[in-house]
C-alpha cells in the first residue's frame, strides 16, 4: 500500500464543492502501480466514492460534531488534530505500507513515522512553500517552521520529487539525496482545435489563477489598460476565485476598464478549455510558480503564452521559442508584449506550435507516470506491489 500525506495541501473539500474531484482521481491515477493508494487529509468528510480506487482518510473528522466545528474554524488546532490522527492511522496499518508520500512538507508526522519504521519516503515538493508563506503571504513565523520542516523531510527522504527543475537546486541545498522532475501532466486526448480566433468583435485575453498576490494580477489590469486605451474591442477574462477578487473589482473600476474585464469565479476543467481555446493568448504574471498546470493546458490548446521571468516558469517556457516572458514587475513591459502578440499572429503561431510540442514531450501522461514508477519501482522491487 502507498500512503500519502497531503495535510495543508488538501483541497478535497474545496473541489467537492466546485466539481473538481475528478482532477484529483486522475492525478492519483499515477501511483496505480501499487494495489491500494491511501490519502490522509485534513477533510471532515470523507471523498472516497468520488476518487475511484483511492481510499480517503480525513484526518479532520472528530466523533464530536461539536468539537470537529470548532477545530475546522481553526487551523492551527486543525493542523494539531491532523497531526494526531495521521501518525495513530500510520501506527495502525504500519505492516500494511509499502511507500510514504508527502504533498510539499507541512506536517513532521510523515518524516517522525519513516524515522521509527524505516519505510520509503517520498516528498512531491510541488513549489516553494516556505518562500510564499514567509515572502509574499508575510507570515514570517510560519514561513521559518515550513523552511525547518523541508530541512528535516528533505535530509530523511528516499527522493524528491520536484514539480520544475528551479525547485531541485533548492531542494539539494537542504539536503535532498536524490532528486528528479514529476511535473504536472495533461491527458493530449483531450486536446481540441481553438475556435472563433479573429472571428468576434472582441479579442480576448485570459487569466487563469488563483487570485492570491503571488499571481500579481493588479499588474495584469494595469497593462491591460494600457493595451485598452488603444484597442477598445480587446477582452480580458479573469477566471478564479480568491480572497483578491473584490479587490481586484474594484482595482477595475479604479482603471476605468469594469466594461473590458471579466471576472467569471472558479469555471471547471472544461469551461477553462472553452474560455482558452476562443483567447488570442494567455498572460501569467505570477511572482513565483511551481509547474502552473494552466501553462500546460494552454499549450496543449495552442494558446500562445505571455508571462514572467520567474522561477517555475522559466523551467517551462523559452523566451521567443515557446512563450514570450517579461521581467515580473513592470506593467509596461507586460503591456507591450501582450500588444506584440495581438499584432504579430504569424510570432505567436509560432510560439504555439512549438509549445505544443515541447508539452506533448515533456508533460503527457504516460511521460510522467514512467517517471513515477521507476522511481518507486526502485526503492519497493523486494515489496509486492
Amino acid at each position: 500500500m502507498i500512503v500519502i500525506s497531503c495535510s495543508l495541501d488538501s483541497s478535497l473539500a474545496q473541489a467537492a464543492t466546485q466539481g473538481t474531484l475528478q482532477q484529483h482521481r486522475e492525478r492519483y491515477e499515477l501511483f496505480s502501480t501499487f494495489d491500494k493508494v491511501t490519502i490522509l487529509t485534513q477533510d471532515t468528510h470523507n471523498f472516497s466514492s468520488k476518487l475511484g480506487k483511492v481510499t480517503h482518510v480525513p484526518c479532520a473528522k472528530h466523533k464530536i460534531k461539536k468539537l470537529q466545528t470548532i477545530t475546522s474554524r481553526i487551523k492551527y488546532l486543525r493542523w494539531l488534530q491532523f497531526a494526531f490522527n495521521s501518525f495513530h492511522w500510520l501506527l495502525i496499518n504500519r505492516n500494511q505500507i509499502n511507500v510514504v508520500i508527502s504533498e510539499n512538507v507541512d506536517s513532521p508526522i510523515p518524516v517522525l513515522f519513516i524515522t521509527f519504521f524505516r519505510i520509503p519516503y517520498f516528498i512531491h515538493y510541488h513549489y516553494d512553500v516556505a518562500a510564499q508563506v514567509g515572502k509574499i503571504n508575510k507570515s514570517h513565523m510560519e514561513g521559518i517552521l515550513l523552511s525547518t520542516l523541508e530541512r528535516l523531510g528533505f535530509r530523511k527522504a528516499t527522493a524528491v520529487w520536484v514539480t520544475a527543475k528551479s525547485l531541485a537546486l533548492k531542494a539539494e541545498t537542504l539536503g535532498a539525496k536524490k532528486v528528479t522532475v514529476i511535473p504536472n501532466w495533461i491527458d493530449f486526448s483531450k486536446s481540441r482545435e481553438r475556435t472563433n480566433i479573429g472571428e468576434k468583435n472582441k479579442k480576448k485575453i485570459a487569466f487563469v489563477g488563483r487570485l492570491h498576490p503571488v499571481k500579481q494580477v493588479p499588474l495584469l489590469l494595469q497593462a491591460f489598460q494600457k493595451v485598452a486605451i488603444s484597442d477598445s474591442n480587446i477582452q480580458l477574462t479573469v477566471v478564479g476565485d480568491g480572497d483578491e477578487r473584490k479587490n481586484l473589482e474594484t482595482l477595475s473600476r479604479e482603471l476605468g476598464i469594469e466594461r473590458q474585464v471579466v471576472f467569471t469565479g472558479f469555471k471547471d476543467r472544461d469551461d477553462v478549455f472553452s474560455i482558452l481555446s476562443e483567447s488570442e493568448l494567455l498572460v501569467l504574471p505570477s511572482k513565483m510558480e511551481g509547474n502552473p498546470r494552466v501553462l500546460i493546458e494552454a499549450m496543449m490548446l495552442k494558446v500562445p503564452i505571455v508571462a514572467t521571468k520567474v522561477p517555475g516558469i522559466v523551467d517551462m517556457i523559452k523566451d521567443g521559442h515557446t512563450g514570450h516572458l517579461v521581467p515580473a514587475g513592470s506593467p509596461a513591459k507586460l503591456a507591450a508584449a501582450i500588444e506584440l502578440i495581438l499584432q504579430n499572429r504569424d510570432y505567436a503561431s509560432k510560439l504555439a506550435e512549438n509549445a505544443y510540442i515541447f508539452a506533448k514531450q515533456q508533460f503527457s501522461k504516460e511521460q510522467v507516470q514512467q517517471r513515477v514508477e521507476n522511481d518507486l519501482k526502485s526503492v519497493t522491487f523486494n515489496k509486492k506491489f
